[in-house]
Parts: C-alpha cells; structure tokens; sequence
C-alpha cells in the first residue's frame, strides 16, 4: 500500500494542471454538498425556528397603483399599535 501512494503521489508531481484541477474539482464539489446539506438540514430536518410555522402569513399593503407590496417598517409599527387584535397575531 505505501508503494502504492508512493507511484501515485510521483504521478500527480509529474502533471500538475490535472492536480491542480482534481484539487479544485474536489474542494469545490466538497463545498457545495456542504452549502446544500445545511440548508437542507436547516429547512426540512430541523424546521423553521418559529412556535408555529404553519401559521406564518405574509402581509402586504396596496400600493398607489393597485399593485401589492410589502409594508415598510413604520406602517408595520403603526398597524401594530393601532390593533389590539392585530399586536396579538403580529410578532
């Protein structure tokens, strides 16, 4: 087995832009199944850190030319502080 490693290694010192370039394509497919996994395991096996997700709604306002938007954070504040109903259910 050492000779093995031994003629492997002098092969890859013999080429070095195929080294090079199995060392990219392993540190970058490394990499990327490392960034999916995480989201992955983030969204699907751990769950959303929310008391309850399914209850999650989005709210938008209606904006000047009929079109629907997402309210800025003084309207956000200001819904907030008008509803008693509305402090309740908007966290």
């Amino acid at each position: 087995m050492r000779q093995d490693f031994r003629d492997a290694f002098r092969g890859l010192r013999r080429a070095p832009t195929f080294t090079l370039v199995a060392v990219i394509t392993l540190a970058l497919a490394i990499g990327s199944t490392t960034a999916v996994f995480s989201v992955v395991d983030a969204v699907l096996v751990r769950g959303l850190p929310y008391a309850a997700p399914d209850r999650l709604q989005a709210v938008y306002e209606r904006g000047d030319k009929g079109g629907l938007r997402v309210p800025s954070y003084p309207t956000f504040r200001d819904w907030q502080a008008q509803s008693a109903s509305a402090r309740d259910v908007i966290e």
